[in-house]
Protein backbone atom coordinates (compact mmCIF):
# COMPACT_ATOMS: atom_id res chain seq x y z
CA UNK A 1 0.00 0.00 0.00
CA UNK A 2 3.10 2.33 0.36
CA UNK A 3 3.46 2.52 -3.62
CA UNK A 4 -0.60 3.28 -3.54
CA UNK A 5 0.09 6.47 -0.77
CA UNK A 6 2.84 8.08 -2.28
CA UNK A 7 0.90 7.88 -6.09
CA UNK A 8 -1.84 9.03 -4.06
CA UNK A 9 0.28 12.15 -2.56
CA UNK A 10 1.56 12.59 -6.03
CA UNK A 11 -1.48 12.40 -8.64
CA UNK A 12 -4.24 13.14 -6.28
CA UNK A 13 -6.08 10.10 -7.37
CA UNK A 14 -5.73 6.51 -8.12
CA UNK A 15 -8.10 3.80 -9.72
CA UNK A 16 -6.77 0.57 -8.10
CA UNK A 17 -8.16 -3.42 -8.59
CA UNK A 18 -7.10 -5.56 -5.18
CA UNK A 19 -7.31 -9.05 -5.83
CA UNK A 20 -9.91 -10.03 -3.97
CA UNK A 21 -12.33 -6.89 -5.15
CA UNK A 22 -14.78 -7.42 -8.09
CA UNK A 23 -14.63 -4.05 -8.57
CA UNK A 24 -11.98 -1.36 -9.71
CA UNK A 25 -11.92 1.27 -6.37
CA UNK A 26 -10.80 5.13 -7.06
CA UNK A 27 -8.91 6.39 -3.92
CA UNK A 28 -8.77 10.36 -3.33
CA UNK A 29 -5.80 11.82 -1.34
CA UNK A 30 -7.57 15.08 0.48
CA UNK A 31 -5.50 17.73 2.23
CA UNK A 32 -6.51 18.65 5.85
CA UNK A 33 -5.94 21.98 7.28
CA UNK A 34 -8.06 22.00 9.68
CA UNK A 35 -6.73 19.25 11.83
CA UNK A 36 -3.05 19.46 13.02
CA UNK A 37 -2.89 15.64 14.07
CA UNK A 38 -4.06 14.15 10.79
CA UNK A 39 -1.75 15.81 8.03
CA UNK A 40 -4.03 13.59 4.82
CA UNK A 41 -6.73 11.34 4.74
CA UNK A 42 -7.56 8.63 2.45
CA UNK A 43 -11.00 8.64 0.89
CA UNK A 44 -12.49 5.53 -0.99
CA UNK A 45 -14.80 7.40 -3.22
CA UNK A 46 -16.83 4.70 -4.83
CA UNK A 47 -16.36 2.17 -7.79
CA UNK A 48 -15.06 3.25 -10.95
CA UNK A 49 -17.60 2.39 -12.91
CA UNK A 50 -20.19 4.79 -10.65
CA UNK A 51 -17.89 6.99 -11.48
CA UNK A 52 -18.13 7.06 -15.17
CA UNK A 53 -21.64 6.60 -14.76
CA UNK A 54 -21.50 9.50 -13.64
CA UNK A 55 -19.70 11.34 -15.64
CA UNK A 56 -21.26 10.10 -18.44
CA UNK A 57 -24.81 11.57 -17.23
CA UNK A 58 -23.36 14.51 -16.52
CA UNK A 59 -22.04 14.45 -20.71
CA UNK A 60 -25.69 13.39 -21.51
CA UNK A 61 -27.38 16.72 -19.68
CA UNK A 62 -24.47 18.44 -21.24
CA UNK A 63 -25.34 17.72 -24.87
CA UNK A 64 -29.15 17.65 -23.98
CA UNK A 65 -28.53 21.49 -22.46
CA UNK A 66 -26.87 22.25 -25.75
CA UNK A 67 -29.38 20.57 -28.05
CA UNK A 68 -32.24 22.85 -26.66
CA UNK A 69 -30.55 25.90 -26.92
CA UNK A 70 -29.88 24.92 -29.82
CA UNK A 71 -33.21 24.28 -31.11
CA UNK A 72 -34.70 27.53 -28.88
CA UNK A 73 -32.22 29.12 -31.47
CA UNK A 74 -33.35 27.93 -34.34
CA UNK A 75 -36.68 28.62 -33.41
CA UNK A 76 -35.99 32.26 -33.21
CA UNK A 77 -34.44 32.27 -36.48
CA UNK A 78 -37.13 30.52 -38.05
CA UNK A 79 -39.93 33.33 -36.89
CA UNK A 80 -37.54 35.79 -37.40
CA UNK A 81 -37.19 35.57 -40.54
CA UNK A 82 -40.67 33.84 -41.98
CA UNK A 83 -42.09 38.07 -42.41
CA UNK A 84 -38.95 38.52 -44.41
CA UNK A 85 -39.90 35.41 -46.74
CA UNK A 86 -43.23 36.25 -47.30
CA UNK A 87 -42.88 39.71 -48.35
CA UNK A 88 -40.21 38.50 -50.95
CA UNK A 89 -42.17 36.10 -51.79
CA UNK A 90 -44.76 38.88 -52.45
CA UNK A 91 -42.69 41.07 -54.46
CA UNK A 92 -41.17 38.75 -56.13
CA UNK A 93 -44.68 37.27 -57.71
CA UNK A 94 -45.60 41.49 -58.43
CA UNK A 95 -42.05 41.52 -60.58
CA UNK A 96 -42.93 38.43 -62.48
CA UNK A 97 -46.47 39.79 -62.89
CA UNK A 98 -44.26 42.90 -64.58
CA UNK A 99 -42.07 41.09 -66.55
CA UNK A 100 -45.24 38.94 -68.33
CA UNK A 101 -45.98 42.91 -69.26
CA UNK A 102 -48.85 42.91 -66.99
CA UNK A 103 -49.71 46.25 -65.51
CA UNK A 104 -52.60 45.56 -63.41
CA UNK A 105 -50.46 44.63 -60.10
CA UNK A 106 -51.16 45.60 -56.91
CA UNK A 107 -48.82 46.33 -54.20
CA UNK A 108 -50.40 45.79 -50.77
CA UNK A 109 -50.52 48.73 -48.45
CA UNK A 110 -48.79 46.45 -45.66
CA UNK A 111 -45.88 46.08 -47.52
CA UNK A 112 -45.54 49.30 -48.28
CA UNK A 113 -45.86 50.55 -44.89
CA UNK A 114 -42.76 48.80 -43.64
CA UNK A 115 -40.07 50.37 -43.33
CA UNK A 116 -37.15 48.35 -44.68
CA UNK A 117 -35.49 47.44 -47.44
CA UNK A 118 -38.34 45.68 -48.64
CA UNK A 119 -40.94 48.41 -47.93
CA UNK A 120 -38.66 50.41 -50.23
CA UNK A 121 -38.13 48.38 -52.89
CA UNK A 122 -42.33 47.88 -52.79
CA UNK A 123 -42.95 51.80 -53.30
CA UNK A 124 -40.24 51.37 -55.97
CA UNK A 125 -42.10 48.78 -58.02
CA UNK A 126 -45.40 50.61 -57.07
CA UNK A 127 -43.47 53.98 -59.13
CA UNK A 128 -42.41 51.58 -61.92
CA UNK A 129 -45.67 50.30 -62.26
CA UNK A 130 -47.04 53.96 -62.14
CA UNK A 131 -44.79 55.36 -64.59
CA UNK A 132 -45.13 52.69 -67.17
CA UNK A 133 -49.19 53.18 -66.94
CA UNK A 134 -48.20 56.83 -68.24
CA UNK A 135 -45.87 55.58 -71.19
CA UNK A 136 -48.94 53.12 -71.49
CA UNK A 137 -51.46 55.79 -71.90
CA UNK A 138 -49.55 57.78 -74.41
CA UNK A 139 -48.46 55.32 -76.81
CA UNK A 140 -51.75 54.92 -76.55
CA UNK A 141 -53.23 58.43 -77.60
CA UNK A 142 -50.23 58.54 -80.35
CA UNK A 143 -51.12 54.93 -81.56
CA UNK A 144 -54.67 56.59 -82.06
CA UNK A 145 -53.83 59.46 -84.15
CA UNK A 146 -53.99 62.27 -80.89
CA UNK A 147 -50.28 63.51 -81.68
CA UNK A 148 -51.53 66.72 -79.16
CA UNK A 149 -51.00 64.49 -76.45
CA UNK A 150 -48.53 65.33 -73.78
CA UNK A 151 -45.97 63.77 -72.04
CA UNK A 152 -43.86 64.56 -69.11
CA UNK A 153 -40.59 62.31 -69.38
CA UNK A 154 -40.09 59.98 -65.69
CA UNK A 155 -36.80 61.43 -65.53
CA UNK A 156 -33.91 62.42 -67.43
CA UNK A 157 -32.60 58.63 -68.37
CA UNK A 158 -36.41 58.03 -69.38
CA UNK A 159 -35.13 56.57 -72.51
CA UNK A 160 -38.86 54.66 -73.56
CA UNK A 161 -40.38 58.10 -73.37
CA UNK A 162 -37.83 60.20 -75.23
CA UNK A 163 -38.22 57.22 -78.37
CA UNK A 164 -42.41 57.41 -77.71
CA UNK A 165 -42.02 61.58 -77.90
CA UNK A 166 -39.86 60.74 -81.42
CA UNK A 167 -42.22 58.16 -82.74
CA UNK A 168 -44.76 61.01 -82.04
CA UNK A 169 -43.30 63.99 -83.67
CA UNK A 170 -42.28 61.79 -87.08
CA UNK A 171 -45.96 60.67 -87.08
CA UNK A 172 -47.01 63.92 -86.60
CA UNK A 173 -45.23 64.99 -89.55
CA UNK A 174 -45.73 61.91 -91.35
CA UNK A 175 -49.52 62.82 -91.07
CA UNK A 176 -49.06 66.61 -91.97
CA UNK A 177 -47.15 65.64 -94.89
CA UNK A 178 -49.57 63.25 -96.16
CA UNK A 179 -51.90 66.10 -96.11
CA UNK A 180 -50.04 68.52 -97.69
CA UNK A 181 -49.39 66.03 -100.65
CA UNK A 182 -53.76 65.58 -101.18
Amino acid sequence: HLGILEQLKEEGMVTVMRPNDKKPYTYLYVENETSKLIKGAIVRLTYTSEIQTAYSQREKLKFLAVFVVLLVLTSIVVLLIRPFGSAINKTTRIAKELAKGNLKVEVSTKLKKRSDELGQLAKAIEALVSGLLKTTDFARQTGEGNFNSKYELLSDKDILGKTLMKMQASLSKAKEEKEKAK
